[in-house]
């Protein structure tokens, strides 16, 4: 139900056969399977229930992406599953509407806020420390290559 299932798409980036390199957003294992393959990829087909919460431990799926749930460590933990991936980017993403309060259901006070400000500070400061650094997608493209 709903749109496009992606969960047994590639990670990485690829060129569709209309010659677009498409970069799909980071969302990752971060459990102790963190390499992508074919166990996660049963793992995103199990229906919800006590199994697939049971198993979660081993995949703990997560995005790179900013929930009220998020902690500094969701962004180590998913910086180390992009390297045992080998992912030659990461793709982030923020709505503007979550940087003011009111606009979004994460951002419903100025608390809100203030949360979602400190957390991309812990995620650009540890992308610094990791030496990481940010590129368009456009650069991105015009610099990749697939064999």
């Amino acid at each position: 139900m709903g749109g496009p299932d992606f969960r047994n798409e590639s990670v990485l980036p690829h060129r569709l056969a209309s010659g677009i390199i498409e970069m799909p957003m980071t969302i990752l294992y971060t459990g102790l399977l963190k390499k992508e393959g074919v166990f996660g990829k049963f793992y995103a087909q199990l229906p919800k229930g006590i199994f697939k919460r049971t198993i979660n431990l081993l995949f703990r799926q997560k995005w790179l992406r900013i929930f009220p749930t998020t902690t500094y460590r969701d962004f180590k933990n998913i910086l180390n599953a992009a390297r045992v991936n080998n992912l030659p980017a990461l793709v982030f993403m923020v709505h503007s509407t979550e940087l003011h309060f009111g606009t979004s259901s994460y951002t419903k006070n100025e608390a809100d806020v203030e949360f979602m400000y400190k957390k991309l500070e812990e995620l650009f400061s540890l992308m610094k420390k990791e030496g990481l650094t940010g590129i368009t997608l456009s650069d991105f493209a015009k610099s990749w290559m697939i064999y």
